[in-house]
């Protein structure tokens, strides 16, 4: 093996060592050791957790124990399975894995936010590609996750094509006839070999004998995900992009000298019984401390949003849009975002003097007057063909097959085309006109929308992607990422130029039905992630279960579920049901009579009151012993800020269920604390009991209709 230009690892507050050919990554909470071999192949040998004894991988021979570390409590044993290969890719129809034979530069310290740990740096030394490999390994204070990314330089003189890249490439050490993978953020229940799709962030594998599972995380973007368990073989799963035979296939051509990173991954082992626990605990704490989440970075966020979109769709005017807010902020509304309808042509971006005489500006100031956050929505891709800057710049549309401009969007229909955010000319112009009525308007939050990549709505994989060959892409298959990075590079620089604004990225730009992921909200602080209708009670029942589906994983507060109407007859259980994420309402709240708007007002300024003493839309946890809603059953959830202690708010419903009465568990308080019980919105206490006490007894709850809620605030005395 060669000799290593190796930097010193000494500190154990870096959480890394590299002793023996041996790279440690330990940080008390989780323990990884990944070796290389005398012939300069990389495998993780070892990953543990300190209150467990054994090995959670697979491996051929001994576990390594390393200078200066603890021995683990089976090293010597032989854990037979396939070797790690612990990362793979294609180049130029070559793969290559740790598996091979590499020539190790170095070892050296890598920080990322308040993680550290270590680059692991490799030259390869087969095919005529020459690159080079760096594998970051990060590990966060007390959290038992290691993330991990994949770096390659082409370091030769020809341009390199990379696909199939996985960037995590492991072996459970359980027999998949008792480990079942739990895909869909963690929450649906799967045997066998399992291929992740973009809705795919979080998979869950757990083996029901031992109690022992791993959470892996994806944060690539979108339609790029892809997480295989037991596949190839019974014990590997990997993580990373699309391979090239998939419908969305990644690829990246690095030209010569050329750098690309790869998204980030992660892995969480974890020891318990219930597979869903890490979720509400190591995920949870991840997510909102350590992902870079946009919404957890905003301090001022609304508890309470309208949005003009249904029943008036793109029938608005000045009159209209006054009124609404008038109505809205008597509700107790604290944002107003007036959707589709303003324009005079999308890609143009003018206020429609028709409809609105004295442009947006006035009625922006009006807005601000009631209190209320301003809010407008743009189609950041889509634009008429009838445009000015659709004549003006034909080089900025995606190309279909045939070489035309394509409008993923509406199928069928000729007078749209979807820009290539891959075009810098593109993301220039539009960024341009969103921060120009950021200024103009004293806009606080933009919603942006339609598709970008794939759509929602069209399902025919040829129309994807960009086929153009000079956009910042040289083909259809590098496009994906190209598109959806210029995407997050638009948010980003919308942040920069003007911190305090909300950016929403819908589910129709992400290109599925409901798809939000994490490699979005590090870049938009929410995400309109559905629209369902008011009607009862499924309407209902879906908006709380999509919160339950979703929440696992992605920050709740970053999740937007419409289109539910304040002027309903279940308004009321419709808010209290979207507290569970972050509350944002349509219809016509002209039509409440001033008791009705008074009464809304009523709940809102109550949240906005738990919110200012808990700060709980930064979190949300499952509610102990309820389960996915669904007609029938009780469900409910918690937002306890188990940081501070200092309390949150307990969401629970009837939906439909035979029982009119349900115990009530609080989970996350601190246990010698008391805690008293306010019953929403009145204020009324219902108990008063210790953490302890909460967690282990609770509080009786009755809901003495089939279809009924309740919200209670836990305050600490």
């Amino acid at each position: 093996m060669p000799t290593l230009a190796l930097a010193s690892l000494v500190s154990a507050a870096d959480f890394a060592r590299f002793t023996d050919h041996v790279l440690w990554l330990d940080n008390g909470a989780v323990r990884r050791a990944v070796a290389i071999s005398p012939q300069g192949q990389v495998s993780t040998r070892s990953f543990r957790l300190p209150d467990y004894a054994g090995n959670f991988l697979a491996i051929e021979g001994e576990e390594p124990a390393g200078a200066g570390q603890p021995a683990p409590a089976t090293a010597g044993r032989v854990i037979h399975g396939p070797d790690p290969a612990e990362f793979s890719f294609v180049a130029d129809g070559t793969t290559y894995s740790g598996k091979d034979a590499w020539e190790v530069i170095g070892v050296t310290p890598f920080a990322e936010g308040e993680g550290s740990g270590a680059t692991l740096a490799l030259h390869s030394t087969k095919g005529p590609a020459r690159l080079r490999v760096e594998l970051d390994y990060v590990l966060y204070p007390g959290l038992p996750l290691v993330r991990k990314r994949l770096r390659l330089a082409n370091e030769g003189t020809a341009p390199v094509r990379i696909e199939s890249v996985d960037v995590e490439v492991l072996n459970a050490s359980w027999n998949f006839i008792h480990s079942p993978v739990f895909f869909n953020n963690g929450r649906y229940r799967h045997l066998g070999p399992y291929e992740g799709d973009a809705f795919d962030s979080v998979v869950v594998k757990h083996d029901e004998r031992s109690h022992c599972g791993f959470v892996l995380g994806n944060e690539a973007p979108g339609v790029l995900k892809r997480t295989a368990v037991y596949s190839p073989d019974w014990a590997a799963f990997s993580m990373g992009l699309t391979h090239a035979d998939q419908r969305f296939p990644f690829r990246k051509w690095l030209p010569a000298g050329g750098r690309w990173d790869s998204p980030w991954t992660f892995i969480a082992p974890f020891h318990d019984a219930d597979p869903a626990s890490p979720l509400s605990t190591t995920v949870a704490t991840y997510t909102r401390k350590f992902l870079g989440a946009r919404v957890t970075q905003m301090p001022d966020l609304p508890v309470f949003i309208y949005n003009t979109w249904i029943p008036f769709h793109s029938h608005l005017d000045e009159k209209l849009v006054l009124e609404l807010a008038d109505a809205a902020a008597a509700c107790g509304a604290e944002a107003f975002v007036v959707d589709d309808g303003w324009q005079d042509k999308l890609g143009d971006w003018n206020a429609d003097r028709t409809k609105f005489p004295h442009g947006l500006k006035p009625v922006f100031e009006h807005v601000k007057a009631l209190g209320l956050k301003k809010g407008l929505w743009f189609s950041f891709t889509t634009v008429r063909r009838d445009s000015a800057v659709f004549t003006a710049h034909p080089e900025w549309w995606l190309r279909g097959p045939d070489g035309e401009p394509l409008d993923l969007q509406t199928p069928g229909k000729m007078e749209f085309a979807t820009a290539c955010l891959a075009s810098a000319g593109w993301r220039e112009y539009i960024k341009g006109v969103i921060l120009g009525m950021v200024r103009e308007c004293g806009l606080d939050y933009v919603k942006l929308d339609f598709s970008m990549v794939t759509s929602a709505y069209r399902f025919d994989p040829a129309f994807t992607g960009c086929y153009a060959t000079n956009h910042g892409h040289r083909d259809r298959p590098e496009s994906f990422l190209e598109i959806y990075r210029g995407a997050w590079q638009l948010f980003d620089e919308i942040h920069a130029a003007a911190p305090g604004v909300f950016v929403d990225c819908t589910f129709e730009a992400m290109g599925g039905m409901q798809l939000s992921d994490l490699d979005l909200v590090k870049h938009a602080a929410g995400n309109s992630v559905a629209n369902f209708s008011t009607d009862a009670p499924t309407g209902v029942i879906r908006l709380r279960q999509l919160g339950w589906w979703r929440t696992p994983t992605i920050p709740a507060t970053a999740l937007e579920i419409g289109n539910h109407e304040v002027d309903s007859p279940g308004a009321l259980l419709s808010f209290q049901s979207l507290v569970g994420t972050l509350p944002l309402m349509c219809g016509d709240p002209r039509k409440l009579a001033p008791a009705q708007r008074a009464e809304m007002k009523r709940w809102a300024q109550w949240l906005r009151a738990a919110q200012d003493r808990h700060q709980f839309l930064q979190f949300r946890q499952d509610l102990p012993g309820f389960g996915e809603p669904a007609a029938g059953r009780w469900d409910g959830f918690q937002r306890i800020n188990d940081e501070t202690k200092s309390g949150g708010i307990v969401g629970v419903f009837r939906a439909g269920a035979t029982e009119r009465e349900r115990r009530i568990t609080v989970a996350g308080l601190a246990p010698a604390a008391r805690y008293r019980v306010h019953r929403a919105p009145e204020g009324t206490v219902t108990a008063t009991l210790s953490g302890a006490e909460l967690a282990r007894d609770g509080f009786p709850v009755a809901l003495e209709r089939e279809h009924a809620g309740a919200l209670f605030e836990i305050s600490r005395e």
